[in-house]
C-alpha cells in the first residue's frame, strides 16, 4: 500500500519462453540453417578435390616415369609381364596430354567450390550464380575425365589380349573379354554416377524457388570502408 492505504498493482509477470510477443512490431523470423550446411560442405569437398586432383596429376607421370624405368630394368623377367609394362607406358604415353588436362580443370574447379562454400556459408547473393557454374563444369569435365580413363583401361585389355593371344596356344577363352569389358563398363558407369551426386543436388537445390527467393534478401557483406 502507498501512504493513503491504496493498494500497489501487481507487477506484470514476465511471459513464458516461446509465448508471442505483446508489444507490436515486426517479428523476426528463425534464420534459415542450410547456407551453413551448404557452405560447410562446399568447403570439405572443394579441399578434397584439390588434394585428390593434385595427387592424381602427379600421379600420372609417377606412373609413366616408373612404368619407363621398369621396362628399362626388366631383363630377366618372362616375356608376358615385359608385355604388360611396355603397354601400360604406351597407353600412359599415349594419354598423358588429355588426362592432365582433365585432371588440372577438374582441380580448378575444386577451388571455385572452396570459394563458393565460403561465399555461401557468409550468405552472400552470388552463392546460387557460382555453384550452379561449378555444378554444370563438373558434370561436363567428370564426364570427360571418366571416358578417359575407361578409353585407357579398354586400350590396355585390348593390347593384353592381343599379347596373350600371340604367346600362348589356346590363346583367350571365348567371351572371357567380354566379361572383363562388361565389368570394367560397370565400374565407369558406378563411379560416373557416384561423382554427380553433388553436382546434381546443387542444381536440384538451387533451383527450388524458396532457396531463390531467401537468396535474393541476402546481402552483400560490407567492407571496411563501409563500416
Amino acid at each position: 500500500m502507498d501512504d493513503q492505504g491504496t493498494p500497489h498493482a501487481p507487477p506484470n509477470p514476465a511471459p513464458p519462453p516461446g509465448a508471442p510477443p505483446t508489444v507490436p512490431g515486426p517479428i523476426r523470423r528463425a534464420r534459415s540453417q542450410w547456407p551453413n550446411v551448404v557452405g560447410v560442405l562446399a568447403i570439405i569437398f572443394g579441399s578434397l578435390g584439390m588434394l585428390m586432383h593434385g595427387c592424381g596429376t602427379a600421379g600420372l607421370y609417377l606412373n609413366l616415369f616408373t612404368s619407363q624405368a621398369m621396362e628399362q630394368l626388366a631383363t630377366d623377367i618372362p616375356p608376358e609381364q615385359s608385355d604388360i609394362l611396355t603397354v601400360q607406358h604406351d597407353v600412359a604415353l599415349k594419354y598423358i596430354a588429355p588426362a592432365t588436362i582433365a585432371n588440372v580443370l577438374r582441380f580448378a574447379n575444386a577451388v571455385f567450390l572452396l570459394i563458393a562454400g565460403i561465399a555461401c556459408n557468409r550468405r552472400q547473393p552470388g552463392t546460387r550464380r557460382l555453384l550452379l557454374i561449378y555444378a554444370i563444369a563438373e558434370m561436363v569435365v567428370m564426364t570427360v575425365a571418366i571416358g578417359i580413363e575407361w578409353a585407357m583401361q579398354q586400350e590396355i585389355m585390348s593390347a593384353l589380349a592381343k599379347s596373350l593371344q600371340a604367346q600362348q596356344s589356346g590363346g583367350i577363352p571365348p567371351g572371357m573379354m567380354g566379361v572383363m569389358g562388361a565389368f570394367g563398363s560397370i565400374g565407369v558407369i558406378i563411379k560416373l554416377l557416384f561423382c554427380a551426386v553433388w553436382p546434381v543436388f546443387l542444381i536440384i537445390w538451387f533451383n527450388r524457388a524458396a532457396v531463390v527467393k531467401e537468396i535474393a534478401t541476402w546481402r552483400p557483406a560490407r567492407t571496411l570502408t563501409e563500416m
